[in-house]
């Protein structure tokens, strides 16, 4: 299913202006509007995704029609009774991962989490370094979200009003100037038809991106996926589990071979694939990778002399935006070129320019 997932997309964005630097090479606006925000503004938020991200995305679940309607869901909610369903059905959705069953991650009694702060700091830690999520693991953030979860009503007022005033004052406006694009985007990708093929085939066809083997743990027991364009995510992937479901977000884009109305999907394709050009270390590790059939991560950083988070930082833009193709290797990422992908962007920059 192709569609907008307001609800889902607004979440997504204001997680990219609540942390601009944890990821390089999405769209301008983020940063833009990330220096908008007032240290308070910028704050809050970092506590609402940093650390109760969670709930506000299982909420997002209950099929709202737009970001008003979500809102104004929580506020008709009853403090205790909105922590208490939200975290439990984030907390089961936690212990149904297959990663954090493989790991054997003993799951506390959600009571003992509440009332044990250090418990839940642990137990908070453990699941985001196992599901790769160390950038939103900041203590203070989750020390706070662990406060506020044993005041519900003072949690639910920091729910309704920031987010509200992020709606309003941030989203809202970018919402509407962003919409013809994602419509746009949506329509042509429903005139095609991807109920005969495969998962891995409709990602490809729809987001341009080979993720077999990065999304197997994801895909565990799914019967419907929804697909929903992003203005926000750059060349990234935002998938959202839930049960038997998954939503991916995806770089607003159109179908190969149908042309845009609006020139701005266009540009905006080509900048977040250019953007990824536009950087030293980036173009040094490809024109290594013309010298080498395939290099591991650690390869790269001992002949580019990177540091680990530089290398990760400039190794995941080049996978995302296509250039790079990432497999593991007995636990370690490798690498090699994506010559039909590097061939794709070659045409697409050629036949703009050209006005083909």
């Amino acid at each position: 299913e192709i569609g907008l997932e307001l609800v889902f997309n607004t979440l997504n964005s204001l997680t990219l202006i609540s942390f601009p630097d944890a990821n390089y090479g999405v769209d301008a606006w983020v940063e833009r509007a990330a220096a908008t925000l007032s240290e308070e503004q910028a704050q809050r938020s970092r506590v609402l995704i940093g650390g109760l991200y969670g709930l506000l995305t299982v909420f997002a679940e209950r099929g709202w029609n737009d970001f008003p309607a979500y809102l104004e869901g929580l506020a008709a909610q009853e403090p205790i009774i909105l922590r208490d369903e939200l975290m439990a059905q984030s907390y089961e959705r936690v212990a149904m991962t297959p990663r954090v069953r493989r790991a054997g991650i003993v799951m506390p009694p959600v009571e003992d989490l509440l009332r044990d702060r250090e418990r839940y700091l642990a137990f908070v830690t453990e699941v985001a370094e196992m599901e790769g999520h160390e950038k939103f693991l900041v203590s203070e953030l989750n020390e706070e979200a662990h406060r506020l979860l044993n005041h519900p009503a003072e949690m639910q007022s920091l729910m309704v009003d920031h987010l509200s005033e992020m709606w309003d004052q941030v989203l809202s406006p970018e919402w509407e100037r962003t919409l013809p694009l994602l419509t746009e985007s949506v329509e042509a990708f429903r005139q095609l038809d991807f109920h005969e093929i495969t998962p891995y085939e409709a990602i490809r066809a729809i987001t341009s991106r080979d993720m077999r083997g990065m999304l197997d743990d994801e895909l565990v027991g799914v019967e419907h996926i929804i697909f929903a364009p992003s203005p926000h995510v750059g060349p990234y992937i935002s998938p959202y589990s839930a049960e038997k479901m998954i939503r991916i977000l995806f770089p607003v884009r159109m179908p190969e071979g149908v042309r845009p109305r609006a020139p701005e999907i266009t540009r905006s394709e080509l900048l977040v694939r250019l953007s990824a050009l536009a950087d030293d270390s980036r173009l040094r590790i490809l024109e290594l990778l013309t010298q080498h059939d395939e290099l591991c991560a650690q390869d790269v950083i001992i002949m580019l002399d990177l540091s680990q988070s530089a290398a990760s930082r400039h190794l995941r833009q080049l996978t995302a935006t296509g250039y790079l193709i990432e497999r593991r290797i007995e636990g370690s990422k490798c690498y090699r070129r994506n010559p039909e992908r590097i061939e794709e962007i070659l045409r697409s920059v050629s036949n703009y320019l050209l006005g083909r």
